[in-house]
């Protein structure tokens, strides 16, 4: 039972991943992005390299916004 709620909630970070890609790519919202990457990276029952990927367009989004946080994410 417990791999399989592992397996979903791998399954909705993906997705969420995804939903923050279209934020930031899509609408170039990255404000919000921003917001549903933090969502995955805090989760920490999504799969480590999910939570990785999340972090890094974390620090990407705030790169591109001209923040100074993107140094501290990376």
């Amino acid at each position: 039972m417990m791999s399989f709620q592992t397996s979903i909630l791998a399954q909705n970070s993906e997705k969420l991943f995804q939903q923050g890609m279209m934020k930031e790519e899509g609408e170039g919202n990255l404000k919000e992005a921003i917001a549903i990457y933090n969502k995955i990276v805090n989760n920490i029952s999504a799969e480590r390299n999910i939570r990785a990927k999340a972090l890094l367009q974390v620090g990407i989004c705030y790169e591109k916004l001209g923040n100074k946080n993107a140094r501290k994410t990376y």
